[in-house]
């Protein structure tokens, strides 16, 4: 007879595979939510118009008090964005300076969000008040409109677009993340031998060739098992690598709750531009070589399966390289 414990155990629900927000284009802007519902838009280059360059999101948080914050973001290593201009007029105060940009949150970023959708021109400057770059404001009213919808406010007094009366306390609150327990990563993998290379390189259907050594990384998992790494095509800018598991001298193709890498269907999952430390798994698959487009991945093993813990994506190709967050998990290592 099976023990309470056991019984429970068999019978507790799987976690639902990760659903990742839905990326929408309105023009030259892209909008999505993630599944904690906090939602960014990001400033595009217009169809047929020269990059700017930088680059504007905007990040809003879900829930009555979800707080605001805008990212300006030099581009090709242009001048540090310092300020906004909306319609000739300074705006927000003063932004801190960040990596490659400048940052706003608080009542400057509330002062500026409640100008955005109606603005004729944007103007990111520097910190000497020089013009850095044009934006489009094209798509911008309805993107703020797209996320006041998916987080409730439409209507109300902490909408971003059409503001009507109706309370914070009337905005849902942000739903919970779900939670993964992680395996703590103990001892040491032995890298596979040249034979056992080729062996799995041929059985993910890799391009190989047998007068080339293969490449391969191997690491610890816990349990007496071990991630592999082979590396399968190389190209310019990607670079993917068949995920494998040896479990006690035994490889099989590894296990994932979420489609890896660019996505597409192969016999042996596929991570692109891979990295692995401390039992994070990350796939940074580009969709061109100036990296304005793509997927980012974080995965970390659960003991039976590599679960997604985050993900970021750009659709549109067009010059803003600052992904926009559509998965994230909490990850628990007991």
């Amino acid at each position: 007879m099976l023990s309470f414990a056991v019984l429970a155990l068999a019978t507790a629900p799987l976690p639902a595979p990760p659903r990742p927000g839905e990326l929408k284009s309105f023009r030259d802007w892209a909008a999505a939510c993630d599944n904690g519902n906090s939602c960014t838009i990001a400033s595009l280059t217009p169809v047929g118009g020269t990059t700017p360059d930088a680059t504007l999101n905007l990040i809003r948080d879900a829930g009555p008090e979800g707080g605001l914050r805008i990212v300006l973001t030099a581009i090709n290593d242009g001048a540090a964005p310092a300020g906004l201009l909306i319609d000739g007029n300074p705006v927000g105060g003063a932004f801190r300076p960040a990596t490659r940009g400048a940052t706003l949150d608080g009542t400057g970023a509330t002062a500026v969000a409640a100008l955005l959708g109606n603005s004729k021109t944007l103007v990111v400057i520097d910190a000497g008040g020089k013009r850095i770059a044009t934006l489009s404001p094209n798509g911008l009213a309805a993107a703020l409109r797209h996320i006041d919808t998916v987080q409730g406010r439409d209507g109300g007094v902490t909408a971003l677009f059409a503001r009507g009366a109706k309370p914070a306390s009337a905005v849902p609150a942000a739903p919970i993340l779900p939670m993964i327990i992680a395996m703590r990563t103990t001892g040491q993998a032995a890298r596979p031998t040249a034979p056992q290379i080729t062996a799995l390189a041929r059985s993910a259907r890799c391009n190989v060739d047998p007068t080339i050594p293969g490449k391969a990384d191997a690491f610890a998992l816990g349990a007496g098992t071990a991630l592999v790494l082979v590396q399968c095509v190389a190209a310019v800018y990607n670079v993917s690598s068949a995920v494998f598991v040896i479990d006690n001298g035994k490889p099989r193709p590894a296990r994932f709750d979420a489609p890896s890498g660019s996505g597409e269907a192969s016999i042996v999952p596929l991570v692109i531009n891979a990295k692995y430390k401390a039992g994070t798994l990350t796939s940074y698959a580009k969709a061109r070589g100036l990296a304005d487009c793509g997927k980012a991945q974080t995965f970390v093993w659960d003991g039976t399966k590599f679960r997604l813990s985050a993900q970021s994506e750009m659709e549109e190709c067009r010059g803003n390289p600052n992904f926009i967050t559509t998965w994230r998990a909490r990850v628990t290592r007991p």
